[in-house]
């Protein structure tokens, strides 16, 4: 979300406000935005988080949604006890709205994040972008060369 957010950080606040018995609204503090990094480095870490969905070599590409580009980070740990596989990531990654990661303990299908995570990370995506109407993604990616020579 802060690499989506050009570099800002939002505390994440679960609660806006709550009522009392008696009828008394009280509201959660103001959430102070931090500038974690700057805006070019967020810039070019979206940049690489896309190539890794649109490009052979990426390990994102079973991530894909139709009609929006995506930047995403995928991940693939042993634990004792087994595996995790992990996608987190933005769309649309040309005008970031949502942020979204999927965790899987000891996936069931697939042990890499490639195999597991990225696809459900795809479907439940897919899913959000039509239920709240984000726009498609309308100008081609400019992609990092994640391979040398390119």
């Amino acid at each position: 979300a802060t690499i989506g957010n050009g570099g800002v950080r939002m505390a994440p606040r679960l609660v806006e406000s709550w009522t009392l018995a008696d009828g008394t609204v009280h509201e959660a503090d103001p959430v102070e935005p931090v500038q974690a990094m700057s805006s070019k480095t967020a810039s070019e870490l979206l940049r690489m988080m896309e190539s890794t969905v649109d490009t052979d070599q990426g390990t994102g590409q079973t991530a894909k949604v139709d009609g929006y580009r995506l930047a995403v980070k995928t991940g693939t740990a042993e634990i004792t006890g087994g595996t995790v596989s992990t996608v987190a990531g933005v769309v649309p990654a040309d005008a970031p709205r949502l942020a979204v990661a999927v965790v899987l303990y000891n996936p069931k299908v697939g042990w890499l994040s490639s195999d597991s995570a990225a696809p459900l990370f795809g479907e439940g995506v897919t899913q959000a972008v039509r239920n709240l109407g984000v726009p498609a993604s309308s100008e081609a990616a400019d992609l990092y060369p994640i391979a040398p020579g390119q």
